[in-house]
């Protein structure tokens, strides 16, 4: 059975503290922008040559590494390295790297050529999450391995 992508990414995007994240190709193709306004096409577009530029850095230090975690004052990234492209997770500080770390590798499973295709066809999303209407049912609580996350 295939997996649903878009709610993988939904998934990931629901973690407390996540603020976005976004599918950047090697060849610098946005396939995905689930980040904040502030954070446009363009700027990201430019951004594959830093990450080509960062990965050569790490890959000469450490090989291998598909990893990438920068931190910052209020925030972290976490840049994921799949075939063909890289995952951008955008966080607060107060968001827990071990659940995204999680939940990402599911998604990182299932993303290919194939499905990096779908992904660039499909209408683009919006970037900030939606908020829930007053006296909506509160989502149920997530849990893995009864931990809740």
């Amino acid at each position: 059975m295939p997996m649903n992508i878009a709610k993988l990414i939904d998934n990931i995007l629901e973690l407390p503290g996540i603020e976005g994240l976004c599918l950047i190709g090697e060849d610098g193709r946005l396939y995905l922008n689930r980040l904040p306004a502030y954070l446009d096409d363009e700027l990201l577009a430019s951004a594959s040559i830093t990450l080509a530029a960062l990965y050569g850095e790490a890959d000469s230090v450490l090989p291998g590494g598909d990893d990438i975690l920068l931190r910052y004052e209020e925030h972290w990234l976490m840049l994921r390295r799949g075939p063909g492209f890289v995952l951008v997770l955008l966080a607060r500080h107060d968001a827990s790297q071990a659940s995204a770390r999680m939940v990402t590798n599911i998604a990182l499973r299932h993303l290919d050529a194939a499905t990096l295709a779908t992904l660039e066809d499909a209408p683009r999303a919006a970037t900030a999450p939606s908020t829930a209407a007053a006296g909506a049912a509160p989502r149920p609580q997530r849990m893995y391995r009864g931990q809740a996350y």
